[in-house]
């Protein structure tokens, strides 16, 4: 993502010319990155009470890994980072740890799904839009290759006018950005500008790991951007707004 980012501020400068250098753009970009990597003293501190939540996380991954016939509560156990007395406080025995694994899943999506449907909030909005876009590529891989490859990188894609209807696109997330800070969802020290380029950025380089070098699965791509679109918000994100949107996932 930061590599990317650093990209997009070289084209912004050298094909686009929005800047005459970049060096100006360092302490914005720093603010940007710091915002995202940051943890506060209450993400560190473990609650007591969510003890049930560190194992039902374990035993998705341990089952997973394992196979449910052949993990042990004490397998899971050592994943939780809890003792395996613990488990049977909360779950009866191995296979209501497994019946509870969807039956919290689905409850948190449906509450996501209540929360997508009614909110309205500029961090809603912009996580939509983060969706949005990958999507577009991740939906026809053709076209991605041809943007990757033929157009993104392209000097004369910058004075055509298809370069015009890609930045009309686009703007839609300056006035995501501006609507956040006018409601204090979002820090008003933000440059829209190199968000914009932090988030271009960050696209491209993944999408070449993704597809074109590493070749992951689906499944690993979707739980990577899952990641990268929480970061995506913390960035610019008060730590109130980001809270309220994302206090529902795991």
């Amino acid at each position: 993502m930061i590599f990317g980012l650093l990209d997009e501020e070289s084209l912004a400068c050298l094909a686009v010319r929005e800047v005459n250098e970049t060096i100006p753009d360092f302490e914005p970009i720093m603010a940007l990155i710091l915002s995202m990597i940051k943890v506060d003293d209450d993400e560190i501190n473990v609650d007591e009470n969510n003890k049930s939540s560190r194992v039902l996380a374990a035993a998705i991954e341990v089952f997973a890994q394992n196979g449910y016939n052949k993990a042990t509560m004490a397998e899971v156990a050592q994943k939780a980072d809890v003792a395996e007395g613990t488990i049977y406080e909360y779950f009866k025995n191995k296979q209501d740890l497994l019946f509870s694994i969807p039956r919290e899943q689905f409850k948190t999506y449906r509450l996501l799904l209540e929360q997508s449907i009614n909110s309205q909030t500029p961090l809603s909005k912009l996580r939509r839009l983060i969706w949005s876009y990958f999507c577009i590529f991740f939906s026809k891989p053709d076209f991605l290759l041809v943007f990757l490859y033929d157009i993104k990188l392209n000097k004369h894609f910058y004075t055509s006018e298809s370069y015009l209807h890609f930045f009309h696109y686009i703007h839609i997330l300056y006035n995501i950005l501006d609507e956040g800070k006018l409601l204090g969802a979002f820090r008003s020290d933000i440059n829209n500008r190199i968000y914009r380029n932090l988030f271009l950025g960050s696209f491209i380089h993944l999408s070449f790991r993704w597809f074109l070098l590493d070749h992951i699965s689906m499944l690993k791509v979707m739980d990577e951007f899952t990641h990268v679109t929480m970061l995506l918000c913390r960035a610019v994100a008060t730590k109130e707004s980001f809270d309220a949107e994302f206090k529902l996932l795991p």
